[in-house]
């Protein structure tokens, strides 16, 4: 699956110090206080959730990036470490995905801050022919069918996302075998900033700035387009 990228020396080291950039709900530390924006937290610490939207993100001052939130309620309520969201290995791909369209090698790979997204089918027209919007389906990591609005302009296929999150576009022709388009990944535009806003405030030579905001763009999420990464750094 899409997956934020990480740098190979992403530290593992339990007294690794990150800071928090970011706090959606209300995730407490282990003491039973409530996280805020700013404080500091170990890798060797805990959190507790308090519901599926909880969301905390962590950066330390090489720019890497933790990003922690509960998967299933079971998560909920009981303590977490920070150690088991960091990962493994940069860029791991869902192992059933992978087989699923194994022999592909037109996917593309989107990464979107916008919910609304505009997909050129040009390279489709040589092997496609009268297609309609009935063609194309839209589904979640679970393989469920999201509800979106999909509609077409001329060569383009627009896109609505309800929410944020990682989706696989397919399309069926009805004479063809059904085609995997685009695997695409909705993200939380504030969760963006907050991270690009870390960044600024920790680099220390002001002229510097933008060039490792387009650094930790590139290497973070390295399938938004340019127009939206300049976007997000004007509104930074």
């Amino acid at each position: 699956m899409l997956l934020a990228v990480f740098s190979n020396s992403f530290a593992q080291d339990a007294d690794e110090l990150f800071r928090v950039v970011l706090v959606k709900g209300k995730p407490k530390r282990q003491d039973n206080k409530l996280l805020r924006d700013g404080q500091k937290l170990l890798v060797k610490e805990k959190v507790l959730f308090t519901s599926l939207q909880d969301v905390v993100i962590l950066m330390n001052s090489h720019f890497d990036r933790i990003y922690l939130r509960p998967k299933v309620k079971t998560d909920l309520k009981k303590l977490k470490a920070v150690a088991e969201f960091v990962p493994k290995t940069p860029r791991s791909p869902d192992p059933s995905f992978t087989a699923q369209t194994r022999g592909e090698n037109k996917i593309r790979n989107i990464q979107s801050l916008s919910d609304t997204l505009r997909i050129d089918l040009s390279p489709l027209t040589d092997n496609h022919t009268g297609l309609t919007v009935s063609d194309f389906k839209l589904y979640d990591v679970y393989m469920e069918e999201v509800k979106s609005n999909i509609r077409l302009e001329g060569n383009n296929l627009i896109l609505t996302f309800p929410k944020t999150g990682v989706f696989i576009l397919y399309c069926k022709e009805s004479s063809k075998s059904t085609e995997v388009l685009a695997e695409i990944e909705y993200l939380a535009k504030e969760e963006v900033l907050a991270e690009l806003k870390f960044v600024a405030s920790s680099v220390q030579n002001p002229e510097s700035v933008l060039d490792e905001q387009m650094r930790y763009m590139n290497r973070v999420y390295p399938f938004v387009s340019k127009d939206q990464i300049t976007m997000a750094l004007n509104q930074k």
